[in-house]
């Protein structure tokens, strides 16, 4: 049998030798593919590590510590303690000491730590000599500038009002050698002295050791993890970047093992299609030998052996040679992948060979042209070719690879298989038709030859579908190529891009600026954090016209305010405190196009500023300070028509005021979202929620932060009908008002919209009777509300005019009510035809019954606010 089944190989040997690579090919691919996977990964992590800058491959650890004169021990028992707990590879490592004190030079002082750490000559550059004795510092250039002195002049340090003045010299200035390097990632600028100097100056100090991590460290994310919670677990205070670098790595390493997986599953499915295609066509062409072996008598399992060793023979060949190349890869483990692909093949190979071993010698020796596939085929067929177009349409949707759009590849190639195998014959059957009728005999001959040939139906397909994968494969390649070259011009972002050390923001953009004063060369920019963790692009370059300008000037004006005073950050929080108030002032004054124009600016500042705080009260507070002017600027793009542009910005000043953490702020900013969303053209359904949602964060606020919100929610309820409830609301938003403190209710100078004048009671009071149908209370509402408003404030006036217009209106005198609304509208400054004014003119044209809307003066007033919007809301 062996020698028959050899010999039928060699007479079919172009067969075989095509079998042994099909299995070849997807053995060796199937058991390479965990191998590159690992291999992928671990390239990818290595150029993530060199990519990332020192500072995300250290870890920081800190601790408070008791030492005297000789107690330089102290402090390294709390390194060994730290190394113990840390337990990792590192490639460098510093032990240190520092003591928060004011340093002094006659009358001048400023706040600054006496610093110690080991290694600091190797890693700065000195202008004198380095400490070397008790009471030797070294100081920045910028510090001596501010202490008004120069190497040799006697300092004093001071470690708080009740310890001793410490006697100091400066014997040099010193610079960071790499202001990059992982050994400044923690070393702010301090006074650097020696460790005797530090122990001198208090009886406890605050012990660091920092490290720079190995490079494997971060291929095991999991190790990183472990490591920082024992360091806590000392208890150390633990500062690790690091862990971001390794949630990188880890998602990089997910990414990578997903696609391998996702292709080594459809190499599978379609090289054993493939391999079952090849053994079916085999099977098909040894149909005479099998009809000979059964005239001789061969029993089945002889006859199935007979043929379907031919088969599996170069199929088991193939598969173990695809093994040994993935043995020699990655060692024995990959054999069960391989036994996989042997099993597979075989199965092919026994199927391909059962249904011809079963037929009588009269069906062997009967040859017919293909017919087309059953309805069950055709079934599948269809169902593939759907979710096929599923896979495309997701892939032209969707952003990140989801659901089906994972195996479009396959699909496609599927696809393309079976429209290829579907449309061969009555393609080559026209074709031959055609031929004919035209003369030409042998293009016709070979028509009708390939329609009849059984081969042709099934290798045609099978050779579409590689043809298709070979193409998709190509067009991925030059994908991640071109996205490869993307992703480099991102992270480097310039054909040059030089890294710096500023000392501050001021200096680095006098510096572009004085390099390019055009700004068409060259870009300021500075990275870092925002409230959420999120990273944050400071940029400030001429090239980018008015606003570009202005935030320049702005960003300037900040990095001055905060380089001139000692208090640094929480002057700039101050300066910030005091640009909301400003611009609560300017909102009931300036054209909205101008204030919008400032608010952007502004807010791409304090950006800046945020990446930039000191602390996390500081970065709180500006948060909460961004909630507001983000509400500012949902109301400024509301009333410049841009409704859609106004709510994203109420939901990001939502989200910045819960990012604060400040009740106050987050109902303000509620109350105010509420308040414009019955102007902006919003459902009063869709309203009346957000004042369910804001009512729930409500709980323990003081009666000064409810203000807004019961304005808001009387409104809405008035406007939705429900007069018993907003009235209710309105009672409680008087008792509300009566306990509000003086600062709230007092305005001096100009009007703001931060305050909460007696107008704002009396307006909302108005808006709730007039919209409730209770005209005498409304009047009385408008009386105060017009009696109290200072001369200067001009748009809600005009509201309250409108809500005198809508009950004239309502009370019968129709006529008047909208002369007078269109009055109104006439007497305003256009820049102050904004969003409210104009919705409450609407609101009165609306009230007009239907049968007296022929009149001249309903038209009028619909001409005059069809102008106003036209020409651009203010």
């Amino acid at each position: 049998m062996i020698a028959l089944i050899w010999r039928a190989m060699l007479a079919r040997r172009v067969v075989a030798v095509a079998m042994f690579l099909l299995a070849v090919l997807v053995s060796t691919g199937l058991s390479l593919a965990p191998w590159y996977a690992q291999r992928a990964a671990g390239t990818a992590a290595t150029a993530r590590i060199a990519a990332a800058p020192q500072a995300e491959r250290t870890v920081s650890a800190s601790g408070t510590v008791a030492v005297d004169l000789a107690g330089e021990t102290v402090v390294q028992t709390f390194a060994a303690s730290a190394r113990r707990a840390l337990a990792l590879p590192v490639t460098g490592a510093a032990v240190g000491a520092e003591l928060a004190a004011t340093v002094s030079a006659g009358e001048r002082g400023i706040a600054l730590p006496l610093r110690y750490r080991e290694g600091l000559c190797a890693n700065a550059v000195v202008d004198g000599h380095c400490p070397q004795g008790t009471g030797e510092v070294l100081l920045s250039a910028q510090s001596a500038e501010r202490l008004g002195v120069r190497v040799g002049d006697r300092l004093e340090a001071s470690a708080g009002p009740a310890a001793p003045r410490q006697q100091l010299r400066l014997v040099g200035l010193y610079r960071p050698a790499d202001p990059l390097s992982w050994y400044w990632t923690t070393a702010a600028d301090a006074a650097w002295t020696t460790f005797d100097t530090v122990a001198a100056a208090g009886a406890s100090v605050r012990a660091t050791y920092d490290a720079m991590l190995s490079p494997p460290v971060f291929s095991r994310g999991g190790e990183l993890t472990a490591a920082i919670e024992r360091m806590r677990r000392v208890p150390l205070q633990v500062d690790a970047a690091g862990g971001a670098l390794a949630d990188r790595i880890t998602a990089d390493r997910l990414v990578v093992r997903r696609g391998v997986f996702l292709a080594a599953a459809q190499l599978a499915v379609l090289g054993w299609l493939a391999m079952a295609v090849a053994a079916r066509y085999a099977a098909e062409e040894r149909r005479f030998d099998a009809a000979q072996l059964a005239l001789r008598g061969a029993r089945r399992w002889r006859l199935l052996a007979a043929t379907g060793g031919q088969t599996a023979v170069p199929l088991a060949a193939g598969t173990l040679a695809g093994a040994a190349v993935g043995v020699l890869a990655d060692g024995p483990g990959r054999l069960p992948i391989a036994g996989g692909v042997l099993a597979a093949a075989l199965a092919g190979a026994v199927l391909a060979d059962w249904r011809i071993a079963g037929l009588s010698v009269e069906r062997l020796l009967h040859t017919a042209a293909p017919r087309p596939p059953k309805l069950g085929t055709a079934v599948v067929e269809a169902c593939v070719l759907a979710v096929a177009g599923a896979a495309v349409y997701q892939s032209l949707v969707s952003g990140s690879p989801i659901g089906v759009q994972l195996l479009a590849p396959g699909l496609l190639a599927a696809s393309a298989a079976i429209l290829a195998g579907r449309l061969l014959v009555p393609t080559a059957t026209a074709v031959g038709r055609s031929a004919l009728v035209n003369g030409r005999v042998t293009a016709a001959f070979g028509a009708l030859l390939l329609a009849r040939r059984a081969a042709a139906y099934r290798m045609l397909p099978l050779l579409t579908a590689a043809g298709c994968l070979l193409v998709l494969a190509a067009q991925s390649w030059a994908e991640v190529g071109h996205a490869r070259h993307e992703r480099a011009a991102v992270e480097v972002g310039g054909e040059r891009v030089l890294t710096v050390a500023a000392a501050d923001r001021v200096r680095l953009l006098n510096a572009v600026r004085a390099a390019d004063p055009d700004g068409r060369q060259a870009m300021a920019v500075v990275a870092g954090a925002g409230p959420g963790g999120e990273p944050v692009l400071g940029a400030a370059s001429a090239a980018v016209g008015p606003l570009g300008s202005l935030l320049s000037a702005e960003t300037a004006r900040h990095g001055l305010l905060s380089a001139s005073t000692d208090r640094g950050h929480a002057a700039d929080v101050d300066e910030w405190q005091q640009i909301v108030l400003d611009h609560g002032s300017d909102y009931l004054t300036t054209p909205s196009p101008e204030l919008l124009r400032r608010l952007t600016a502004d807010i791409v500042s304090l950006q800046l500023a945020m990446a930039l705080a000191g602390s996390d009260a500081q970065r709180r507070e500006l948060s909460r300070i961004g909630a507001v002017l983000a509400a500012f600027a949902a109301k400024t793009t509301s009333n410049v028509g841009d409704l859609h542009e106004a709510r994203r910005w109420w939901r990001t000043a939502n989200n910045v005021a819960d990012e604060s953490g400040d009740l106050a702020t987050i109902l303000w900013v509620r109350g105010q979202e509420i308040i414009r969303a019955l102007y902006d053209g919003r459902d009063v359904d869709a309203v009346l929620p957000l004042v369910d949602q804001a009512e729930a964060r409500a709980a323990g606020a003081t009666a000064a932060m409810l203000p807004s919100l019961l304005s808001g929610k009387a409104q809405a309820l008035a406007l939705a009908g429900r007069t018993h409830d907003a009235r209710t609301a309105l009672r409680q938003l008087e008792r509300t008002y009566a306990s509000l403190p003086g600062e709230m209710t007092t305005v001096r100078g100009s009007e703001s919209d931060l305050k909460w004048p007696v107008t704002k009671l009396w307006f909302t009071a108005s808006y709730v009777h007039a919209h409730s149908g209770a005209l005498q209370e409304a009047s009385k509402a408008q009386e105060q509300a017009l009696e109290h408003y200072l001369p200067g404030h001009v748009r809600a006036p005009a509201q309250i005019k409108l809500h005198r217009a809508l009950c004239m209106v309502r009370a019968g005198d129709t006529t008047q009510g909208l002369c007078y609304a269109r009055t109104v509208l006439a007497d305003l400054p256009h820049a102050h035809h904004v969003r409210p004014v104009l919705d409450g003119a609407c609101t009165v044209l609306h009230a007009v019954p239907h049968e007296q809307r022929r009149q001249p003066a309903y038209s009028e007033l619909a001409h005059s606010l069809t102008t106003a919007t036209a020409s651009g809301i203010g």
